[in-house]
């Protein structure tokens, strides 16, 4: 097996969030080695937060607030993209 050899783990079965230990052992001349475990998690995606509410709008500027999504997958929520649009749009746009 050629160094650095890259290994893919299936986290289809195991992205619940719990942490999971990896790691590697080879056997060379009858003796088996085996490296230090590294933790990691297989995190799924969050579900989707819920509607966003408007606190305040005037002519110029809104203000909403938004709860974050009930699961996340197993890996904290880093940040949020906000969309809007015309009701009379159809495209969506990052704002």
């Amino acid at each position: 097996m050629p160094p650095n050899t890259a290994g893919f783990v299936d986290c289809a079965s195991t992205n619940d969030g719990r942490p999971l230990q990896v790691t590697v052992s080879y056997t060379k001349g009858g003796k088996t080695a085996k490296s230090t475990a590294v933790t990691m998690r297989c995190a799924g995606y969050p579900l989707a937060p819920p509607a966003p509410k408007m606190l305040l709008g005037n002519r110029d500027i809104i203000t909403v607030e938004w709860e974050l999504p009930a699961a996340d997958g197993g890996s904290p929520v880093l940040g949020f993209f906000l969309f809007m649009k015309r009701a009379d749009d159809v495209e969506y746009t990052l704002i």
